[in-house]
């Protein structure tokens, strides 16, 4: 039974979105990482309570989801 839903699921979140049209809408993704120079640390708002993230590389990658 939970092969079933988790086929029905996946069935379900692989449609494509729709405009307006009820056209499909395609999108290219460019598969590219960026190197940062000098980047922030990361989760530094709030240093009290979690301590900041010091990567020395860190990558800027497309953005996945663009909705208003």
């Amino acid at each position: 039974m939970m092969k079933l839903w988790t086929f029905l699921l996946a069935v379900a979140l692989t449609g494509a979105p729709l405009t307006a049209d009820d056209q499909p809408v395609s999108r290219n993704y460019s598969n590219q990482l960026t190197p940062l120079k000098d980047p922030p640390p990361l989760l530094a708002d709030h240093p009290e309570f979690v301590e900041p993230v010091r990567e020395l590389r860190r990558f800027e990658a497309p953005i996945l989801v663009n909705e208003p």
